[in-house]
Formats: structure tokens, C-alpha cells, sequence
């Protein structure tokens, strides 16, 4: 019997020991598969963090691009206009411009066609020059 009782206190030893051993083993991994799931989180989380900034990023350059091409379109269209509008403008100046050298010629073969006129101003600018010199003899 005490041989029994020696034999059952071994085996409830041994049984304890290995209980408790497997106990330490399971809180072991527990602890290491929690730090794992932890660490795994962390990098979830670093990388949630680097999508959201990449795609921020990416939006703003496809803003950028398509202000950029909406700009360059534009300014295309601008240019265009006002090569138009002055083109326009240089023909209508040009015209402006030959009708009034025709109207200056006209004018001029008028003035000139005027022959008391002529007289006049002739007789005019004689009269000046006698005054200048009548000043300068004095």
C-alpha cells in the first residue's frame, strides 16, 4: 500500500510537472502569438498608413495633370482667339491706313490745285521773309 500510495504520489508528481509544464509552454506561445498578431497589427496599421498618404498623393498628381491639361487648353484657345482678333485687327488698320494715304494724295493734289491759294501763301511767307530781314537790319 505504501508502495501504491509512493507510486501514486510519483505519477500525481510527474502529472503536476507536466501539467504545469504544458501550461508554461501554452502561456509561452500565447504570449508569442500575441506579440506576433501585436507586430502584425503595427504593420497593418504602417502600411494603411503609406496607402492612404500614396494615395493622396496620386489624387493630387492626377489634379495637377488634368489642371495642368485644362490650363494648356486654355491657353491654346486664348491664343488662337486673339491671333484671330489681331490678324482681324491688322487688316482693318491696313484698310484704314490706304484710305488714308488716298484721302491725304486727294487732298494734296487739291491744295495744290489751288492756285490763289497758292499765291497767297507764296506772297505770305515773302512778306515773312522781309519782316526777318527788316528785324536783322535794325
Amino acid at each position: 500500500m505504501r508502495d501504491q500510495n509512493q507510486e501514486l504520489s510519483t505519477k500525481h508528481r510527474d502529472y503536476d510537472q507536466e501539467i504545469k509544464k504544458k501550461q508554461f509552454e501554452t502561456e509561452k506561445d500565447g504570449k508569442d502569438q500575441q506579440r506576433v498578431r501585436l507586430e502584425l497589427e503595427a504593420e497593418i496599421r504602417s502600411l494603411d498608413t503609406q496607402h492612404q498618404k500614396q494615395a493622396t498623393d496620386d489624387y493630387n498628381n492626377t489634379m495637377y495633370l488634368s489642371r495642368d491639361k485644362k490650363s494648356e487648353e486654355e491657353n491654346l484657345r486664348r491664343h488662337t482667339k486673339e491671333q484671330g482678333l489681331n490678324t482681324n485687327l491688322i487688316t482693318k488698320k491696313e484698310a484704314e491706313k490706304e484710305k488714308l494715304d488716298e484721302d491725304l494724295e486727294r487732298l494734296n493734289d487739291e491744295y495744290l490745285a489751288m492756285a490763289d491759294l497758292q499765291n497767297s501763301i507764296a506772297e505770305a511767307k515773302k512778306l515773312r521773309d522781309e519782316i526777318e530781314d527788316a528785324k536783322v537790319n535794325i
